[in-house]
C-alpha cells in the first residue's frame, strides 16, 4: 500500500510464503499487480517481472495516446499550448506545469496550470534558468536547498535552432520525485508543444501571405480603373 501511495507508476510483485489462501486476493486488492510463491524459480520470476514491466509500459502508452488524441481532436492552434500544459499536468501527476517563454536572457511565464501560488511558478522559473539550453532531453533537477519545490524537471523547446521556451513540471505538495519514466512522457508533450508552436507560426505566415496577395490584387484593380 505504501509503495503504491509513494509511486503509483511502480508495479508491485508480492512474494508469498505464509500459505494463506486469501493472501493473493488481499494483495491484489491493495494494488499488487502479481504475486509469486516461495521457493522462487528463475523462469517464473523473469516472466512475472517482464509482465509487470509490460503492464507499466502499456499504461503509460495509453495515457499518452489519450493525451495526443485530445490534443489533435480539432483543437485550435492558439489553444494548443494551454491544452498541452493541462494534459501534461494530469499525465505527469505534477502539482504545476508551465511553458516559459525565453526572450534573450529573460524567462517569462506563459501558459501554466496547477500552481497553488503564483510565487511557486516564479520560483520554478528561477530554477530552470540554470538548465542547459542546448539539451534535447528532459533534465531532472536536484532538490534546491530552501526551495518549496520538492522535485522539478524541464526541457528546452528548440525550433529551427532557436530556443522558443521551456516546458517545466514541478511537485511541491507531492513528496514523490520525478523519475526517468516521467521524463520520457514529458518528451512526448514537448514534441506536441513544438508542433503547436510551428503550426501557429505557419498559420501566421499563411495569413500574412494571403493578406499581401489581397492587397496586391486590390492595387492592381485600382491601377486598372485609373
Amino acid at each position: 500500500r505504501v509503495a503504491r501511495e509513494l509511486s503509483p507508476d511502480t508495479e508491485v510483485v508480492v512474494v508469498l510464503d505464509d500459505g494463506r489462501e486469501d493472501a493473493p486476493v488481499e494483495h491484489v486488492r491493495l494494488g499488487a499487480c502479481d504475486f509469486l510463491h516461495q521457493p522462487l524459480r528463475d523462469v517464473e520470476l523473469q516472466t512475472v517481472v517482464q509482465r509487470a514491466l509490460e503492464r507499466r509500459t502499456e499504461r503509460t502508452s495509453n495515457a499518452i495516446y489519450r493525451a495526443s488524441h485530445a490534443i489533435l481532436a480539432g483543437t485550435k492552434p492558439d489553444q494548443l499550448p494551454r491544452v498541452i500544459v493541462n494534459l501534461a499536468a494530469d499525465v505527469l501527476e505534477a502539482d504545476g506545469v508551465a511553458f516559459f517563454r525565453v526572450t534573450g536572457e529573460r524567462i517569462e511565464i506563459g501558459e501554466k496550470t496547477g500552481f497553488a501560488r503564483e510565487e511557486l511558478a516564479v520560483e520554478l522559473a528561477s530554477i530552470i534558468d540554470r538548465v542547459p539550453r542546448d539539451t534535447s532531453s528532459p533534465v531532472l533537477l536536484p532538490d534546491q536547498e530552501g526551495s518549496r519545490i520538492r522535485s522539478e524537471m524541464a526541457l528546452p523547446i528548440v525550433i529551427d535552432s532557436h530556443l522558443a521556451g521551456m516546458l517545466a513540471a514541478s511537485r511541491s505538495a507531492d513528496p514523490r520525485p520525478f523519475r526517468r519514466g516521467d521524463a520520457e512522457r514529458m518528451s512526448v508533450f514537448a514534441s506536441q508543444l513544438r508542433l503547436a508552436i510551428e503550426n501557429a507560426r505557419l498559420i501566421e505566415k499563411t495569413v500574412a501571405t494571403e493578406r499581401l496577395a489581397a492587397v496586391g490584387e486590390l492595387a492592381a484593380g485600382v491601377a486598372h480603373e485609373i
